[in-house]
């Protein structure tokens, strides 16, 4: 859906959970600490594979935020509430409330707000959040540089909680690198179209649908 169509390529999905897919070539990587070796799509017969770590709770963890402890039910609700400060005040949120995987694998792991003073104000907890999701989500990037022996140059994103400008631009910051976010959130469906165009000779081949990527937001 997003085109990432050549080797070290990368997208992620921020749904109920966050997903991140490097496009490692024509022939299949191991990665020896956990990210998983899967075929991306197979098109004219021939293979193109990918590596992929996971953040278990993403949008899942919003939901609680919300309904929980009534922080805030959505991630744009989130991001109103984080914009009202310009730092987390100290404090660090670690988004494990279902355990952590890639690449430590600890599936008893809790989540954990450390930090907490009495200038503490539901603003700051509202950005360690975000801060914290985008902090999991470096780990696995850090974990694609070298397990794909690949330099990362940008991210395409797109799922419900990348409507979050605060949380891309954290993305951006800690990873230092070109953050691009789809004007549509649920690229899956849109890659799925595209394959079905491409089967039935929509389009001639999938170079075509690199023209069609258009409206993206960026974040530097």
């Amino acid at each position: 859906g997003h085109g990432c169509f050549n080797a070290g390529d990368v997208k992620c999905s921020l749904g109920s959970g966050s997903f991140v897919c490097v496009n490692v070539g024509d022939k299949g990587k191991v990665s020896r600490r956990g990210l998983f070796p899967l075929v991306a799509w197979v098109i004219d017969g021939k293979p193109t594979y990918m590596l992929e770590g996971q953040v278990a709770t993403t949008g899942t963890l919003i939901d609680w935020l919300g309904k929980g402890i009534g922080l805030s039910d959505t991630p744009a609700e989130l991001n109103e509430l984080a914009a009202g400060c310009d730092d987390s005040e100290g404090v660090f949120f670690v988004p494990t409330p279902t355990g952590i995987r890639f690449p430590y694998f600890v599936p008893g792991a809790k989540a954990s707000v450390v930090g907490l003073s009495l200038k503490t104000g539901k603003e700051h907890v509202a950005r360690a959040v975000l801060e914290g999701i985008a902090l999991r989500i470096q780990d696995i990037l850090e974990g694609v540089e070298s397990d794909a022996k690949t330099k990362i140059t940008e991210i395409m994103t797109d799922g419900g909680v990348s409507r979050s400008d605060i949380l891309m631009q954290c993305l951006s910051d800690f990873s230092g690198t070109h953050v691009k976010r789809a004007p549509e959130p649920d690229m899956t469906a849109t890659g799925a179209a595209y394959m079905a165009g491409l089967s039935c000779g929509f389009w001639a081949d999938y170079k075509e649908l690199i023209s069609l990527r258009k409206g993206y937001e960026d974040f530097k």
